[in-house]
Protein backbone atom coordinates (compact mmCIF):
# COMPACT_ATOMS: atom_id res chain seq x y z
CA UNK A 1 0.00 0.00 0.00
CA UNK A 2 1.18 3.38 -1.05
CA UNK A 3 1.98 6.47 1.54
CA UNK A 4 -0.86 9.00 1.66
CA UNK A 5 0.14 11.94 -0.15
CA UNK A 6 -1.06 15.38 -0.08
CA UNK A 7 -2.17 16.96 -3.07
CA UNK A 8 -2.59 20.07 -1.63
CA UNK A 9 0.36 22.47 -2.81
CA UNK A 10 2.98 22.29 0.07
CA UNK A 11 3.64 25.31 2.59
CA UNK A 12 5.86 28.35 1.45
CA UNK A 13 8.59 26.95 4.44
CA UNK A 14 8.16 23.42 4.22
CA UNK A 15 11.17 21.30 4.91
CA UNK A 16 12.80 20.00 1.79
CA UNK A 17 13.20 16.23 2.08
CA UNK A 18 13.07 15.97 5.67
CA UNK A 19 13.95 12.41 7.46
CA UNK A 20 11.16 10.10 7.06
CA UNK A 21 12.21 9.17 10.79
CA UNK A 22 10.85 12.67 12.00
CA UNK A 23 7.64 11.39 10.46
CA UNK A 24 7.44 8.08 12.26
CA UNK A 25 8.45 9.55 15.58
CA UNK A 26 5.20 12.06 15.09
CA UNK A 27 2.44 9.56 14.05
CA UNK A 28 4.26 7.10 16.81
CA UNK A 29 4.24 9.20 19.08
CA UNK A 30 0.19 10.14 18.40
CA UNK A 31 -0.71 6.56 17.82
CA UNK A 32 1.13 5.55 21.11
CA UNK A 33 -0.43 8.30 23.05
CA UNK A 34 -3.96 7.77 21.18
CA UNK A 35 -3.39 4.07 22.47
CA UNK A 36 -2.71 5.33 26.15
CA UNK A 37 -5.97 7.59 26.31
CA UNK A 38 -8.25 4.80 25.28
CA UNK A 39 -6.81 2.69 27.48
CA UNK A 40 -6.80 4.86 30.76
CA UNK A 41 -10.33 6.07 29.88
CA UNK A 42 -11.75 2.25 29.90
CA UNK A 43 -9.70 1.62 33.24
CA UNK A 44 -11.19 4.75 34.49
CA UNK A 45 -14.60 4.06 33.74
CA UNK A 46 -14.03 0.54 34.95
CA UNK A 47 -12.54 1.68 38.80
CA UNK A 48 -15.33 3.80 38.83
CA UNK A 49 -17.89 1.33 37.99
CA UNK A 50 -16.70 -0.61 40.32
CA UNK A 51 -15.93 1.98 43.70
CA UNK A 52 -19.96 3.00 43.21
CA UNK A 53 -20.94 -0.96 43.45
CA UNK A 54 -18.76 -1.11 46.27
CA UNK A 55 -20.51 1.89 48.11
CA UNK A 56 -23.84 0.78 47.69
CA UNK A 57 -23.01 -2.24 49.11
CA UNK A 58 -21.49 -0.97 52.11
CA UNK A 59 -24.12 1.49 52.76
CA UNK A 60 -26.82 -1.51 52.21
CA UNK A 61 -24.82 -3.10 54.39
CA UNK A 62 -24.08 -0.75 57.08
CA UNK A 63 -27.98 0.44 57.31
CA UNK A 64 -30.11 -0.61 60.36
CA UNK A 65 -33.36 0.45 58.25
CA UNK A 66 -32.79 -2.32 56.09
CA UNK A 67 -31.63 -4.69 58.60
CA UNK A 68 -34.86 -4.60 60.26
CA UNK A 69 -36.84 -5.61 56.64
CA UNK A 70 -39.54 -8.26 58.36
CA UNK A 71 -37.80 -10.50 55.44
CA UNK A 72 -34.37 -10.35 57.29
CA UNK A 73 -35.90 -11.32 60.61
CA UNK A 74 -36.83 -14.97 59.39
CA UNK A 75 -34.91 -17.73 57.85
CA UNK A 76 -33.53 -17.83 55.17
CA UNK A 77 -33.82 -14.08 54.78
CA UNK A 78 -32.03 -14.13 58.18
CA UNK A 79 -29.46 -16.31 57.05
CA UNK A 80 -28.53 -14.65 54.42
CA UNK A 81 -28.34 -11.18 56.26
CA UNK A 82 -26.13 -12.68 58.60
CA UNK A 83 -23.93 -13.80 55.99
CA UNK A 84 -23.70 -10.66 53.75
CA UNK A 85 -23.24 -8.60 56.94
CA UNK A 86 -20.11 -10.69 57.58
CA UNK A 87 -18.95 -10.02 53.79
CA UNK A 88 -19.92 -5.99 54.51
CA UNK A 89 -17.74 -6.10 57.39
CA UNK A 90 -14.66 -7.67 55.30
CA UNK A 91 -15.28 -5.07 52.31
CA UNK A 92 -15.00 -2.02 55.56
CA UNK A 93 -11.82 -3.81 56.77
CA UNK A 94 -10.69 -3.73 52.92
CA UNK A 95 -11.51 -0.47 51.57
CA UNK A 96 -8.36 1.32 52.83
CA UNK A 97 -6.42 -1.49 51.73
CA UNK A 98 -7.71 -1.15 48.69
CA UNK A 99 -7.50 2.26 47.83
CA UNK A 100 -10.05 2.12 45.21
CA UNK A 101 -9.99 5.85 44.84
CA UNK A 102 -6.90 6.83 44.61
CA UNK A 103 -6.73 4.12 41.98
CA UNK A 104 -9.28 6.11 40.13
CA UNK A 105 -7.71 9.46 40.69
CA UNK A 106 -4.86 8.28 39.23
CA UNK A 107 -6.39 6.94 35.88
CA UNK A 108 -8.52 10.17 36.05
CA UNK A 109 -5.09 12.32 36.11
CA UNK A 110 -3.56 10.54 33.30
CA UNK A 111 -6.89 9.81 30.99
CA UNK A 112 -6.92 13.81 31.03
CA UNK A 113 -2.98 14.25 30.61
CA UNK A 114 -3.33 11.83 27.82
CA UNK A 115 -6.38 13.44 26.32
CA UNK A 116 -4.81 16.75 25.85
CA UNK A 117 -1.70 15.20 24.09
CA UNK A 118 -3.96 13.12 21.77
CA UNK A 119 -5.65 16.71 21.01
CA UNK A 120 -1.99 18.56 20.16
CA UNK A 121 -0.94 15.39 18.11
CA UNK A 122 -4.01 15.23 16.07
CA UNK A 123 -3.44 19.10 14.88
CA UNK A 124 0.25 18.30 14.38
CA UNK A 125 -0.82 15.13 11.90
CA UNK A 126 -3.86 17.86 10.28
CA UNK A 127 -0.82 20.41 9.90
CA UNK A 128 1.27 17.89 8.25
CA UNK A 129 -1.22 16.94 5.90
CA UNK A 130 -2.38 20.29 4.84
CA UNK A 131 1.01 21.94 4.68
CA UNK A 132 1.98 19.39 2.39
CA UNK A 133 5.30 18.10 4.86
CA UNK A 134 7.10 19.44 8.00
CA UNK A 135 7.63 22.95 8.83
CA UNK A 136 9.87 24.34 11.23
CA UNK A 137 7.15 25.45 13.60
CA UNK A 138 5.54 21.63 13.19
CA UNK A 139 8.90 20.68 14.68
CA UNK A 140 8.61 22.88 17.34
CA UNK A 141 5.30 21.75 18.64
CA UNK A 142 6.21 18.24 18.11
CA UNK A 143 9.22 18.43 20.25
CA UNK A 144 7.05 20.56 23.05
CA UNK A 145 4.63 18.05 22.94
CA UNK A 146 7.13 14.82 22.69
CA UNK A 147 8.24 16.45 26.49
CA UNK A 148 5.40 15.97 27.62
CA UNK A 149 4.40 12.85 26.40
CA UNK A 150 7.61 11.31 28.02
CA UNK A 151 6.68 13.33 31.07
CA UNK A 152 3.02 11.50 31.65
CA UNK A 153 4.88 8.13 30.42
CA UNK A 154 6.83 7.94 33.45
CA UNK A 155 3.32 8.20 35.30
CA UNK A 156 2.27 5.33 33.51
CA UNK A 157 0.38 2.19 36.41
CA UNK A 158 3.21 -0.63 36.71
CA UNK A 159 0.78 -3.36 35.61
CA UNK A 160 -1.46 -3.33 32.63
CA UNK A 161 -4.42 -5.60 31.29
CA UNK A 162 -3.03 -7.24 28.34
CA UNK A 163 -6.30 -8.09 27.22
CA UNK A 164 -7.80 -3.63 27.43
CA UNK A 165 -4.38 -3.04 25.73
CA UNK A 166 -5.01 -5.52 22.72
CA UNK A 167 -9.15 -3.81 22.45
CA UNK A 168 -7.42 -0.45 22.81
CA UNK A 169 -4.78 -1.93 20.12
CA UNK A 170 -7.51 -2.61 17.45
CA UNK A 171 -9.47 0.79 18.11
CA UNK A 172 -6.26 2.46 17.56
CA UNK A 173 -6.12 0.69 14.25
CA UNK A 174 -9.46 1.11 12.97
CA UNK A 175 -9.33 4.73 13.92
CA UNK A 176 -5.95 5.43 12.12
CA UNK A 177 -5.67 2.45 9.62
CA UNK A 178 -2.41 1.91 8.11
CA UNK A 179 -1.42 4.44 5.03
CA UNK A 180 -3.73 6.77 5.97
CA UNK A 181 -1.07 9.02 7.46
CA UNK A 182 0.70 11.54 5.27
CA UNK A 183 4.03 10.76 3.95
CA UNK A 184 6.37 12.14 1.87
CA UNK A 185 5.89 11.07 -2.13
CA UNK A 186 8.95 8.90 -2.44
CA UNK A 187 8.48 7.62 1.23
CA UNK A 188 7.85 3.76 1.52
CA UNK A 189 4.29 3.07 3.24
CA UNK A 190 4.38 2.32 6.90
CA UNK A 191 1.77 1.11 9.18
CA UNK A 192 0.82 3.98 11.48
CA UNK A 193 1.16 1.46 14.12
CA UNK A 194 4.33 -0.19 14.43
CA UNK A 195 8.13 0.87 14.41
CA UNK A 196 8.12 3.74 16.39
CA UNK A 197 5.00 3.32 18.36
CA UNK A 198 5.87 3.92 22.06
CA UNK A 199 5.17 1.45 24.45
CA UNK A 200 1.95 0.27 25.88
CA UNK A 201 0.63 1.18 29.18
CA UNK A 202 2.69 -0.29 32.15
CA UNK A 203 4.88 -2.18 29.88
Amino acid sequence: MSATQNTIPAAANVITNPPIGEFDAIYGTYTGALLSDKYYANRLTFFRRVNKFYEIVLAIGTSTAVAGWAVFQENPGKTFWAIFAGMVTLLVILKPILQIPKDIEDYANLYTGYRALVVNLRAIVTKIRRQGGLTPQTVELFDATLKQYEGLALKDVARSNKRIIDQCKKEVSEEVPPGSLWYPANAQAIPATSGATPSAPGR
